[in-house]
């Protein structure tokens, strides 16, 4: 593989530890790293300057990206060198930082917006409050749900007991035969693979309509003062709960681990999800880019 080393669990602390010098990227958090991969995962790293070869979540197959700052640059260049017969090389989910880095080189043949992979972010406070302009409506809709269900509560649950999985699982083989999904088996390959990962720090809250659990969310605190919202399935039949759960996750996770963002990461260019995320309405999004590179003007 020349330059590219497989992503280990013994590289993760590493990889994490570059990642929080940066914005939170979800795609760059470790649980991304190892979760979704579908075969192995690449990294090689020159000076501040990472670059990998990733799983793409959607399309399957392997994409470059990057995050850094000074030492862009020279990866690149160092990428190109070990590359044959490239003429153009592409690079997606390319961070807004080092695309500052590179847009005025010569090499650059185009940088676009990556607008299927932008992250989402949430003010946490108007999450709890329904504050925002988007959000005002959406406490209705939660009175009417607990009022419709009023043995609606919510707890912590341990994602190492395996009745607890098993559960999980089930909420999310429900969702499926409710939605009609078609393309969820990197979703759920990517859930078992997240909750078995040792020390992962994820915080898993379970919903329950008395004893029957009707739905989840996953998620983990960074110390940004973000969390990364992972994982999230309810029951269709209970109008307005996904909404419920986002709310009293953002609030826990406030309490628990002072989190003043959210990252509800990308909508893939799946229309129904992009139309339910920004109807939560996120503060701002993390932009990422695609860029072409002409190699033959590599100086």
């Amino acid at each position: 593989m020349g330059i590219w080393k497989k992503i280990k669990k013994q590289d993760l602390v590493k990889l994490e530890r570059h990642a929080a010098n940066h914005e939170p990227y979800c795609h760059l958090n470790v649980i991304d790293l190892w979760a979704y991969k579908i075969t192995e995962n690449y990294w090689f790293e020159l000076g501040d300057t990472i670059i990998y070869k990733l799983n793409d979540y959607s399309a399957g197959h392997l994409y470059i990206t990057l995050q850094g700052d000074k030492d862009v640059k020279p990866a690149i260049t160092k990428l190109a060198s070990s590359l044959t017969a490239k003429n153009t090389i592409t690079l997606k989910c390319v961070p807004e930082l080092a695309k500052k880095n590179i847009e005025k080189w010569q090499a650059i043949k185009s940088i676009k917006e990556d607008k299927d992979n932008h992250d989402y972010i949430f003010d946490v406070d108007k999450v709890i409050t329904f504050s925002s302009k988007i959000q005002k409506n959406k406490s209705k809709k939660i009175r009417q749900l607990l009022n419709k269900h009023p043995n609606i509560r919510d707890e912590v649950i341990d994602l190492t007991d395996q009745k607890n999985r098993i559960k999980i699982y089930a909420i999310f083989k429900n969702w499926i035969l409710q939605t009609g999904a078609k393309d969820w088996k990197r979703e759920y390959n990517a859930l078992k693979r997240a909750i078995k990962m040792p020390d992962s720090n994820l915080i898993c809250i379970g919903f329950f309509d008395d004893k029957k659990m009707i739905g989840y969310t996953i998620n983990r605190p960074e110390k940004n003062g973000y969390y990364q919202a992972y994982f999230g399935k309810s029951d269709r039949t209970y109008n307005s709960l996904s909404l419920y759960q986002e709310y009293v996750t953002a609030k826990f996770m406030k309490q628990t681990f002072g989190c003043k963002y959210m990252n509800l990461q990308p909508d893939s260019g799946i229309s129904g999800l992009r139309q339910y995320k920004n109807s939560l309405g996120p503060s701002k999004k993390l932009l990422k880019y695609i860029v072409e590179i002409d190699v033959s003007k590599l100086s």
